[in-house]
C-alpha cells in the first residue's frame, strides 16, 4: 500500500496534534543542531576540495 503526499501529510499533522507542540520542539532542539552541523561540515569539506583543485 502506497500513501499520498497529501495522507502523509494528514498522518504527520495529526502526530503533531497527538504528541504536542511541545515535543516537536524537544526533538527538534535535539536534531536540528546535529544535522546542520553535519551539513557545514560537508559543505566546507566540498568548498576545501574545490579551492585546493583551483
Amino acid at each position: 500500500m502506497e500513501l499520498t503526499d497529501e495522507q502523509v501529510d494528514q498522518i504527520a499533522k495529526r502526530v503533531v496534534e497527538l504528541i504536542g507542540p511541545d515535543a516537536v520542539r524537544e526533538v527538534a532542539w535535539e536534531v536540528v543542531p546535529d544535522m546542520a552541523e553535519i551539513v557545514v561540515r560537508e559543505r566546507l569539506h566540498l568548498l576545501e576540495r574545490e579551492a585546493e583543485k583551483a
